[in-house]
């Protein structure tokens, strides 16, 4: 099975991925974040794009359909949503 997870580098995408890993170790897990926080993890030691199995890096706003191209499953979590990011960018949250 091929999942798609947008916002997989992010508090909760982080932690899906390592979920969906576990339990379906076979699939191929494909992710789609803007990559803008990716630098700013502390307190780990696995990153959470080195659980995916392709990683692309965009704007939700303008995402390619073509990447949809044999995708099972979509987990749509991208957002920026966190305090006091949320509270700074209003209108993109």
């Amino acid at each position: 099975m091929n999942i798609l997870i947008t916002g997989n580098i992010g508090y909760v995408g982080s932690t899906l991925v390592k979920y969906l890993r576990e339990k379906y170790p076979d699939s191929k897990l494909i992710g789609f974040d803007t990559g803008y926080f990716k630098d700013c993890l502390i307190n780990t030691n696995i990153y959470p794009e080195s659980l995916i199995d392709y990683q692309y890096l965009g704007d939700i706003r303008e995402f390619d359909p073509s990447i949809l191209t044999n995708i099972d499953a979509i987990v749509h979590l991208a957002a920026i949503s966190n305090d006091p990011i949320g509270n700074k960018y209003t209108k993109v949250t």
